[in-house]
């Protein structure tokens, strides 16, 4: 019987910036994330720290490398290039109602079970898109934080 024991690789933060005005179903929420990770590793988590309470539906895509054909803008639809398409090693959902709400915050941890992203060289990049039908207006630039858990693969 095979034994395995799983380390994390990387706890990855990242403070992004967000535009204050509303965004829309589809817009692209944030720059482009780079998480250095090394090799293919195995989704953990995803913890959203909302400053602002506005619970959005988050759709996380991962590309195994660099999205170069794709023109990030945010807050504005985000049209992934054909190109890039073959790059996508996963997509993630964090949903409303993952959120836990507190009086002035509020914050959603999904767990994953391990899912194996790979990626072609050292990093992972990955996409944030507004989803479903969620409108999020957010009051200061420096509103929302995520934090991704990884295991070795």
């Amino acid at each position: 019987m095979d034994v395995h024991t799983r380390q994390y690789v990387i706890e990855d933060i990242q403070d992004v910036t967000v535009d204050t005005a509303v965004y829309a179903a589809g817009d692209l929420l944030c720059e482009k994330l780079e998480l250095v990770v090394g090799r293919d590793v195995l989704l953990n988590k995803i913890v959203v720290i909302d400053l602002a309470k506005q619970d959005a539906e988050l759709n996380f895509i991962f590309f195994d490398g660099n999205p170069s054909g794709t023109t990030f803008t945010e807050n504005d639809a985000l049209t992934i290039a054909d190109a890039d398409l073959d790059k996508i090693t996963g997509i993630f959902v964090v949903d409303p109602s993952d959120y836990e709400d507190f009086a002035n915050n509020s914050c959603a941890c999904v767990y994953f079970d391990n899912l194996l992203l790979h990626t072609k060289g050292k990093t992972l990049y990955c996409a944030v898109e507004v989803g479903g039908t969620s409108t999020p207006d957010y009051v200061a630039a420096g509103d929302l934080r995520f934090r991704f858990g990884f295991f070795k693969n």
